[in-house]
């Protein structure tokens, strides 16, 4: 039988999704906690591989067991055998066929920052700390060039495995939703290592008055990652939404959803 989980975890102390031997990550987590429920390995398919000190708010799993057990004592034994930092916030069974990377339409990434010269304790595992005034609105202005298909071999990082460059971006926007605080929401089909990342990098230059608005259209076409900003830190990067078509492979809901 086949599970669809969504899991919302923070971050901080994991070095990413991907399993790897030694390390914390999200995957292995998961893993662990199913190995401890089902006494066998069971592997666990992400839709999205997010790196180390990223969080998320809308990540989703898949995984294939049998059915000795009922999803609410799933969903118990997956929280309590996960660390408190991971929540899974919903199971479901689905179809044989669902794929929760290939199954995506897109996804959305909220990248949150804080510009005052002290920051809030409060956020400070959940947003970038930038000292610097920034200007909220040249930014959402220059991110305009980006929306739509584009190469973005200049926001790629080093080793990225991405079969080509090109990529699709719905939307981006940037907001002032607090006195001291930014926030950058990117949505698009798919994207490349770094991207998001790299993208609120550039962002920030323009905030903070180093570039001009029509800068990040020369870098775009570039294509050349020297060309752009700095790689902005993952603790202000949160996976909020993927984003499925009509849902045609759900079997059972979590009785208590």
């Amino acid at each position: 039988m086949r599970y669809r989980i969504e899991v919302a975890y923070l971050g901080t102390s994991f070095h990413g999704w991907q399993f790897q031997h030694g390390v914390p990550t999200i995957q292995g987590a998961l893993r662990e906690a199913l190995h401890r429920l089902y006494g066998e390995p069971i592997d666990v398919l992400g839709s999205s591989r997010t790196d180390a000190g990223v969080h998320a708010r809308g990540q989703v799993a898949s995984f294939v067991a049998d059915d000795r057990h009922t999803l609410e004592n799933i969903y118990k034994a997956l929280n309590f055998h996960t660390p408190p930092q991971i929540v899974v916030q919903r199971i479901e069974t689905v179809r044989d066929d669902f794929h929760p990377r290939h199954a995506s339409r897109g996804k959305w990434y909220r990248y949150r920052i804080q510009d005052s010269y002290a920051p809030d304790p409060l956020h400070a595992w959940t947003a970038a700390h930038i000292k610097h005034r920034l200007d909220a609105d040249a930014m959402h202005a220059a991110a305009q060039v980006l929306v739509g298909e584009h190469d973005f071999s200049s926001f790629r990082a080093a080793g990225c495995d991405a079969s080509s460059p090109v990529k699709h971006l719905r939307s981006i926007q940037v907001q002032r939703v607090g006195r001291y605080s930014i926030e950058v929401d990117v949505r698009g089909s798919s994207f490349l290592k770094y991207m998001v990342r790299n993208l609120v990098g550039s962002l920030v230059d323009v905030g903070r008055g180093r570039r001009d608005a029509d800068w990040l259209a020369g870098v775009l076409e570039a294509r050349d990652r020297t060309k752009a900003g700095a790689t902005a830190p993952p603790e202000g990067l949160t996976l909020e939404l993927i984003d499925y078509p009509e849902d045609p492979w759900t079997v059972e809901r979590r009785a208590t959803d």
